[in-house]
């Protein structure tokens, strides 16, 4: 399967090497401004199949999981937390990157989309 990634963070600047992981391996992703409204539409139209969710928006993870169930998360760690990948495997989470080298992030996208 493709990936079709949704890339969910406060600011973009500072993910500039994820993003540019993604364009280096052909991989479609979107990562506009997005508000909880639009999301549901956003994820079909674009037929999002993964989403990219970075610790700084993690409190949209319970939204995110209302909104669809099949729809894999990895959540981009600004460092090693252990008290946010606890809480995290309450919902539908599909593995975990940190930045700033994100390390694994190939491997984690693979592993979601094959689950």
């Amino acid at each position: 399967m493709e990936p079709r990634i949704l890339f969910i963070a406060d600011g973009y600047t500072d993910a500039l090497d994820l993003l540019h992981i993604l364009d280096e391996n052909d991989i479609f992703y979107h990562c506009e401004n997005i508000d909880p409204s639009s999301m549901e539409k956003l994820l079909k139209v674009n037929r999002i199949n993964l989403i990219l969710l970075d610790e700084s928006c993690f409190s949209l993870l319970g939204f995110l999981n209302s909104l669809t169930e099949a729809t894999g998360v990895i959540i981009v760690l600004h460092h090693h937390n252990e008290e946010t990948i606890k809480t995290s495997w309450n919902y539908n989470i599909s593995g975990f990157v940190v930045k700033p080298n994100y390390y694994g992030l190939l491997p984690a996208i693979e592993k979601a989309l094959s689950n």
